[in-house]
C-alpha cells in the first residue's frame, strides 16, 4: 500500500521499507463507466531480489514492484479526513449517530416495525411514507415540548 511507503516530493520517488526506490515511469489515464477520467502515476523499482520484506510488500510473481498512485484521490481522502476530524465534523458525526441510527432503533423497537406488511412497490412506499410521517410528527411534538424547535444539532457533551 502507498501509505506504507515514504514519498520524496523533490525526486518524485517512493521509498520502500528496505530502502529501494520506486521511480516514476508514466501516467496512466482511464475513464470510468460514468465518464470520469482517472489519472494515476505509475512507479516501479528495479528489483526485489533478496529483499527481506518482499512477501509482506507484494505478491507479484515479477521481480519488481509496481504501484499506481492517484494524486487526486490522495488529496480528496486527506481533505475528507481533515473534515471529519474537525470540531464541526465531530459534531456532525455525533449527531448522525443520534439522529439517523436512533430513528431505525425507534422504528424497530418502539413501533415494532420488523417488516413491510404489504406487497408491491407502491403499497410498500405508501406504508413507509405513513411510518415516516408518524415518526416525524412524534419527533416534532417532542422537540416542541422540550423547547428545541430552533436547535438542529445536539451540542457535544462530556460525560
Amino acid at each position: 500500500m502507498v501509505e506504507h511507503l515514504e514519498y520524496n516530493k523533490e525526486k518524485n520517488i517512493y521509498i520502500c521499507p528496505n530502502g529501494c526506490e520506486l521511480k516514476y515511469i508514466y501516467t496512466s489515464k482511464t475513464i470510468s463507466r460514468n465518464g470520469y477520467e482517472i489519472k494515476k502515476d505509475v512507479y516501479r523499482n528495479a528489483s526485489c531480489n533478496g529483499c527481506p520484506y518482499r512477501n509482506q510488500c507484494h505478491k507479484s510473481k515479477n521481480d519488481y514492484r509496481t504501484i499506481k498512485v492517484s494524486r487526486r484521490f490522495l488529496e480528496e481522502r486527506q481533505n475528507s479526513l481533515n473534515n471529519i476530524s474537525s470540531e464541526k465534523g465531530i459534531l456532525l458525526r455525533m449527531n448522525r449517530s443520534i439522529q439517523v441510527e436512533g430513528a431505525f432503533g425507534v422504528l424497530k423497537e418502539d413501533y415494532g416495525f420488523r417488516r413491510f406488511l404489504t406487497r408491491g412497490k407502491l403499497k410498500t412506499v405508501t406504508q413507509f411514507f405513513l411510518l415516516s410521517f408518524a415518526f416525524n410528527v412524534q419527533k416534532y411534538f417532542n422537540k416542541m415540548t422540550n423547547g428545541r424547535l430552533k436547535a438542529a444539532l445536539f451540542e457535544k457533551e462530556i460525560a
